[in-house]
């Protein structure tokens, strides 16, 4: 593996996960997310309702790849899993050096 998929397996989602995060959390500090809906006691929390559920899409999107690829790559896939986290970089600053 190169490039980002070396540290993490869903690289791209992370960067959705962060941009539809710091998107949600500027619309809830700095705007009016839903003007035309008058009658919600409180119409900014629906935004973090729809952040809710694209990070659970976004999460359930992972393990449906990753059973396609479990299935159709099972050793090396296997292998894979155990070098790199899901969302986060796996980084290892200290190995142990071998003698």
């Amino acid at each position: 593996m190169t490039g980002p998929y070396k540290y993490m397996r869903h690289p791209q989602y992370s960067v959705i996960i962060i941009v539809i995060t710091v998107l949600t959390l500027t619309s809830y500090l700095y705007t009016d997310p839903i003007p035309f809906i008058d009658n919600v006691s409180n119409p900014k929390l629906l935004v973090w309702i729809v952040w809710g559920i694209e990070i659970i899409f976004y999460l359930f999107l992972s393990f449906i790849e990753e059973l396609a690829l479990q299935k159709e790559f099972p050793a090396q896939f296997q292998h894979y899993k155990t070098q790199t986290w899901r969302f986060i970089p796996k980084i290892t600053f200290l190995k142990k050096k071998s003698k």
